[in-house]
């Protein structure tokens, strides 16, 4: 873990200043966890979302270039690209699965007709490193790398519980296309860490966009943080930016305000107050009150700062539109 300094404590994103400090002999990491618009949706691009704008100003800011940042095994929005990698053969999916940042891994598994699970990318760098995790926690999961088309690497994942990683060490600056190929068991790939002159330093992304539905519960948030909890050792941030249900925040709409209305129903399910599941809207919990509770949250945990952003993000849902 990194160490920061005893007089930062209980005092803000001071933390984070300390580690941009030090950012020319060991690498700033951070840690974007959010839905469809962290994603990137609409923006066309990984380079063109809030989050690739964010590293760009950060790495122009202070001078300093590197690699693409993470980039998860699948995107749930077709319009971004790189889409991330290819998949053939027995590639399964995990919808909202249980692995990884922003739960968006594949499984990769034995020949059953179409061919032994692959995933294939391109990527341009000097290094990556690949995030995975074994399907069940006995037996044996492993798959084999290849780089460039040179001989394979042969890897077994054997940790059942958690995130293990795989490193591909230094690679000649340039393109590179990588080819991970099932060879036992059903091994899951959350997705590859991508460098470029910056395995050492610099400022690094992370991003984990997770979709749970419109209007969700916090119990769902806190399943997403957990499932992708098991990668987070590896990421070690130095600063997190959470942005779930961004079109709250630009209509200035509380969670529980837009569950009360027309997801009554939903909210009951999931054990929210009857009386805010029945009563009007008009009845829920102020926008301001919600705002007052995250900054109390923010004045006691001494690592976490509190903006409200809303005023900042334009509104196109309006009052109670939809997350998607």
């Amino acid at each position: 873990m990194k160490d920061y300094a005893a007089p930062l404590l209980g005092r803000g994103l001071l933390g984070f200043y300390a580690a941009l400090a030090k950012r020319d002999s060991s690498p700033v990491d951070v840690l974007v966890l959010g839905d469809s618009i962290s994603e990137g949706y609409g923006a066309g691009s990984l380079t063109e979302r809030y989050a690739g704008r964010l590293l760009s100003n950060f790495r122009t800011r202070y001078g300093i270039t590197g690699g693409l940042g993470y980039l998860s095994s699948w995107h749930a929005s077709s319009d971004i690209a790189p889409l991330g990698p290819t998949a053939t053969g027995n590639a399964v999916k995990n919808a909202n699965g249980s692995r990884g940042l922003g739960l968006r891994s594949y499984t990769l598994g034995a020949d059953t007709g179409a061919g032994l699970g692959n995933l294939t990318f391109t990527f341009t760098g000097t290094s990556f490193k690949m995030l995975a995790a074994q399907r069940v926690a006995a037996g044996t999961d492993s798959v084999r790398i290849v780089i460039d088309g040179a001989p394979y690497v042969e890897w077994e994942v054997v940790d059942g519980t958690g995130t293990s990683v795989w490193d591909s060490g230094p690679l000649t600056a340039g393109a590179h296309t990588v080819s991970v190929t099932a060879r036992f068991g059903l091994a899951s790939i959350e997705g590859f860490m991508l460098f470029d002159g910056d395995e050492d330093a610099g400022i690094r992304l992370w991003r984990a966009r997770s979709r749970v539905p419109a209007h969700s519960s916090s119990p769902q948030l806190r399943a997403a943080l957990t499932a992708g909890a098991t990668a987070l050792p590896h990421v070690d941030p130095d600063l997190v930016v959470i942005a779930w249900m961004t079109n709250d925040i630009s209509s200035r709409t509380s969670e529980v305000y837009r569950l009360c209305g027309t997801w009554s129903r939903w909210c009951v399910a999931r054990s929210l107050p009857r009386r805010s599941c029945s009563r009007p809207c008009t009845n829920a919990e102020p926008w301001a009150n919600y705002v007052a509770a995250m900054k109390k949250v923010a004045s006691e945990y001494p690592w976490t700062a509190f903006f409200d952003i809303g005023t900042h993000i334009p509104n196109l849902a309006g009052t109670g539109g939809s997350d998607p």
